[in-house]
C-alpha cells in the first residue's frame, strides 16, 4: 500500500474477513495513490519459524521469547522453533546468514 498507493487484494481480504478494514476517508487513496516512496528499510533482528496450524485450538506459540510470543493465528500458522539455530538471551532464534538475504530475494 505505501510503495503502490493501493491495497493489495489478498491483504484486504484478509482485513474483510477477520474485521480489520480501515477507515478510508475522501481523498485518502488518492494520497496514497500520489506517494513517491525511494527506498525501502528493513530492521532485521531476528528470524520467525513457523509451522502449519491444522486445528482451530487457540494454540498460537510453540516456543517462549519476548516478541515470539504471540506469533500465529489458530488454524493458520502458529509459532515453532529451529533447534539448528542459536538463540540470544530474549530468547529469539537468530538466522543472520540466510535470513535477511531470503528476505530480500523473496521481495525483490
Amino acid at each position: 500500500m505505501a510503495v503502490f498507493g493501493r491495497y493489495n487484494t489478498t491483504a484486504w481480504n484478509y482485513f474483510e474477513e477477520k474485521g480489520y478494514v480501515p477507515t478510508i476517508l475522501d481523498g485518502d487513496m488518492e494520497v496514497l495513490a500520489s506517494a513517491k516512496p525511494d527506498f525501502i528499510a528493513f530492521n532485521y533482528y531476528t528470524s520467525q519459524i513457523v509451522a502449519a496450524s491444522e486445528e482451530e485450538d487457540g494454540s498460537e506459540v510453540d516456543h517462549p521469547g519476548d516478541q515470539h510470543i504471540t506469533i500465529g493465528e489458530s488454524g493458520v500458522y502458529k509459532g515453532a522453533t529451529n533447534p539448528n539455530l542459536k538463540k540470544n538471551e530474549f530468547g529469539w532464534e537468530i538466522e543472520h546468514k540466510y535470513g535477511l538475504k531470503f528476505v530480500l530475494i523473496v521481495h525483490k
